[in-house]
């Protein structure tokens, strides 16, 4: 399903932005992830359509959480972490993936 912006899984109000993080591999490659992030003052969240929602500070591993508790969408395609948004005017949760109609209901973020 297509949308027009992801929001915060913690603080559903703010509007995800774009943001790369720079990475250091523990043998020292460095390499960069584009990601989505919340604008609130001092939230780490962040969104990828691999990772799902997660925490990235600077100068810390990033917190991934656990992988098998969020919510995914494998249905005919590689498995796609879903993204908060506005449907309707509602909360869900949709597949991120380009052509997929899947979304989840949710009653509360995160």
């Amino acid at each position: 399903m297509k949308y027009d912006f992801a929001l915060c899984d913690l603080h559903p109000q703010f509007t995800m932005v774009p943001t790369t993080i720079g990475l250091v591999s523990t043998y020292g490659d460095h390499n960069t992830l584009n990601a989505d992030r919340c604008p609130r003052p001092a939230c780490t969240r962040h969104y990828t359509a691999d990772f799902g929602y997660f925490s990235s500070t600077i100068g810390h591993p990033m917190d991934l959480g656990e992988m098998s508790q969020k919510p995914r969408c494998y249905l005919n395609h590689e498995g796609q972490a879903m993204v908060l948004t506005l449907v309707d005017g509602s909360l869900k949760w949709i597949c991120p993936f380009d052509g997929c109609n899947t979304v989840q209901e949710t009653t509360e973020a995160g």
